[in-house]
């Protein structure tokens, strides 16, 4: 990702960490990492005894649609962190994963907020039923 890209990528995550505030989330956390992982969540919230698990994805109005961004493999990426917090709490959650999308610029863009965008894909082995 070019430097330019970078920039408004972190400025869109806190972006949409405001808005989810605003609308009545807590954040819990940004840009978690679980240990010894390459995994990365770029927000988790919480509301209503649910967390929420949110990959933001923010493009210039040239750019191809953000959600297109949001593949196969980083749902199961995604899925693969939310996994390891889930487990690290000490009580169990409800959970989904929200996709926040924004199109534009800092000082000019269009938030989309898609709730319970995806479910998390199948893999072999146990899991957590929600």
């Amino acid at each position: 990702m070019a430097p330019k890209n970078q920039v408004w990528g972190k400025e869109a995550e806190r972006i949409a960490a405001e808005w989810l505030m605003a609308e009545g989330y807590t954040i819990r956390d940004t840009n978690w990492k679980p240990p010894h992982t390459h995994l990365e969540v770029d927000i988790i919230a919480e509301r209503d005894a649910t967390l929420i698990f949110v990959e933001v994805k923010a493009r210039d109005a040239e750019g191809q649609d953000p959600i297109e961004a949001v593949d196969e493999k980083k749902m199961r990426r995604l899925a693969r962190a939310a996994d390891i917090y889930l487990r690290s709490q000490p009580l169990d959650y409800e959970y989904r994963f929200d996709i926040i999308t924004l199109e534009g610029n800092a000082s000019d863009y269009k938030l989309d907020h898609l709730p319970d965008a995806f479910l998390p894909p199948l893999h072999g082995g146990s899991g957590r039923k929600n």
